[in-house]
């Protein structure tokens, strides 16, 4: 029998977790999309970062997965949309959803995004965005799922002599 997930707002006690659950969920999601040299020591700095978690917590507080044990298994995050070309105050952005690879196909992250839909509709957002590497077929399969769509928006970034192609995806939220 799996464990009863709940979503909560994160606190500031959860920092030194949140940055567990991103660096391992960076090792389990990216481990065929990015090169071993760039992926582990980016997934190892992420894994430490507790202090800047402290000030994202602060500032805007994720929503976090936890199981009854007490088990933190992923988070989301939300804001306004930080693309240019996108209307300021009506775009909000999915900024991040992560789930540990053990919990994947059991609705935790329908959940989270759930969760960060409702927030950015609450925050008078109309619609939202997010990227995706464009290689991520699981990810991109599950945002499809839940009724986004590519817009026809694409960026490429050098990150650390890697070059990441991304997608961006949009969803009516009214």
């Amino acid at each position: 029998m799996r464990n009863v997930v709940v979503i909560r707002t994160g606190v500031i006690a959860d920092a030194k977790r949140l940055a567990w659950v991103h660096g391992k969920v960076w090792l389990q999601a990216y481990t065929d999309l990015l090169p071993p040299d760039y992926l582990v020591p980016h997934a190892a700095e992420l894994s430490t970062r507790a202090d800047k978690w402290r000030a994202w917590v602060s500032t805007r507080p994720p929503w976090v997965a936890e199981t009854e044990r007490g088990e933190l298994v992923g988070f989301s995050a939300w804001g306004g949309a930080r693309d240019a070309d996108v209307t300021v105050g009506i775009t909000g952005e999915l900024l991040t959803i992560y789930v540990l690879a053990e919990h994947w196909g059991f609705g935790v992250g329908r959940m989270l995004m759930a969760a960060s839909l409702a927030s950015m509709r609450e925050a008078g957002f109309l619609d939202a965005v997010l990227w995706v590497l464009e290689g991520n077929v699981r990810a991109r399969r599950f945002y499809e799922a839940g009724g986004w769509h590519p817009d026809g928006a694409v960026k490429t970034e050098e990150r650390g002599g890697v070059v990441l192609h991304e997608v961006r995806y949009r969803l009516r939220l009214a």
